[in-house]
């Protein structure tokens, strides 16, 4: 079977499962979860009729399972080094994935063939240097997510976590890669660069929110400016609204339902539901000074939910 061909449309009796599930299947490799129309066979004999029953196949798009490499190419003519995070354009045509060790962002583009190619990223530098999409470098992009404010065109604005301190902003349109300004956190009395930068996703608003580990905190990002806001997790001896006071262990990751006024915190107990005020009152206007580390005013406090399992 030639995996680079898309694979054949199913039967009008199996439905797909879960049409953008996909995953990373090995270092250098991408596969994408389909349902093939082959039912599941009986394992023992009986008289009453079963209903066929769809087998999920997973079906290779991009790179190889055993050979790690980077070069551009269709589907199993693609090389990956060490992939670390995916993600879909909204009109479904590309895959955006971050390669860690090669230290570039590539796409997949369905239309032709699975065919990756590197959209930014020179791969040449162990540090985070601003310049063209094609001449920037990134330290080690753990991440790479599509801005879905309402101030860019769809699809148009990238971001991407570059180490554990640095976001960067790859604007498609405009062929520039920026590094956002340093990220200070500001809780009540405390001023602390941000250092540990886990996970990040994008409001509609423009606004970033992103896990900070090594205050165990979830706060909030203008990219513009850099200034951020702890909106949830205790830091120090603060006193301050009850999602303030919340304590995670092992924080990993967030993410944003549609709505922007809920979000998913995963981390090594389970999972937390936060609702969320309106966005606005989540940047500092003005920003404290660095140096002095005066606090902005309080925010509304968010509810969490917590879902432990049983």
């Amino acid at each position: 079977m030639d995996l680079t061909q898309p694979p054949p449309k199913p039967d009008s009796a199996a439905a797909p499962a879960g049409g953008s599930g996909s995953g990373s299947g090995g270092f250098g490799s991408l596969f994408l979860k389909k349902v093939s129309a082959t039912t599941a066979a009986a394992s023992h004999k009986s008289d009453s009729i079963e209903e066929p029953k769809p087998i999920p196949v997973v079906t290779l798009i991009a790179g190889h399972e055993r050979d790690h490499a980077v070069m551009d190419g269709c589907g199993r003519d693609a090389r990956f080094e060490y992939l670390t995070s995916i993600v879909m354009t909204g009109c479904g045509r590309y895959l955006y994935v971050s390669d860690y060790f090669a230290r570039q962002i590539r796409r997949i583009e369905f239309a032709d063939r699975n065919r990756v190619t590197l959209t930014a990223g020179s791969g040449k530098a162990f540090q985070t240097v601003e310049g063209s999409l094609l001449t920037c470098a990134f330290h080690a992009p753990r991440q790479v997510i599509i801005s879905r404010s309402t101030h860019h065109a769809p699809d148009s604005v990238l971001y991407v976590l570059s180490g554990t301190d640095k976001i960067c902003e790859l604007d498609l349109t405009t062929d520039r890669m920026r590094i956002i300004p340093d990220v200070w956190v500001y809780p009540p009395a405390v001023s602390k660069r941000a250092l540990e930068l886990h996970s990040i996703d994008c409001t509609t608003r423009g606004i970033l929110i992103a896990v900070e580990r090594s205050v165990s905190a979830i706060i909030t990002i203008d990219p513009v400016s850099g200034q951020a806001r702890r909106i949830a997790g205790k830091l120090g001896k603060t006193t301050g609204p009850a999602m303030l006071e919340y304590e995670w262990q092992l924080m990993e990751h967030v993410a944003l339902a549609d709505s922007d006024r809920m979000c998913y915190v995963m981390h090594r107990d389970g999972i937390d539901r936060l609702t969320l005020p309106e966005f606005d009152e989540f940047v500092l206007k003005p920003a404290p000074p660095a140096a002095t580390g005066v606090a902005a005013g309080t925010a509304a406090s968010p509810k969490v939910t917590t879902h432990k399992p049983q």
